[in-house]
């Protein structure tokens, strides 16, 4: 029988970016700047992408990163567009 995990997004992300940076969880915070506080460059956000879809099936598309400083802001992008989808798919 297999148990099915689940995970907030916020957690997924964090644990892309430790990935990504070789950090461990704890090291990095919801309001961490990916950019200023965690140094990531755009290959390294590409390759967080890239785990998010094969580590955890989420889609990730440029609007979501778009514009977005800290994983609050990521997740907070990502949870507007996955509502607009939602509700777009309901009318």
């Amino acid at each position: 029988m297999s148990r099915k995990i689940q995970y907030s997004f916020q957690d997924c992300i964090i644990a892309a970016v430790a990935k990504v940076k070789s950090l461990t969880v704890t090291e990095i915070d919801a309001t961490s700047d990916l950019v200023y506080d965690l140094n990531m460059d755009s290959l390294e956000l590409q390759e967080m992408v890239i785990i998010l879809e094969d580590d955890y099936a989420i889609t990730i598309q440029q609007q979501d990163l778009l514009g977005a400083c800290t994983i609050n802001q990521m997740v907070e992008r990502w949870h507007q567009r996955c509502g607009k989808l939602r509700s777009s798919k309901a009318e």
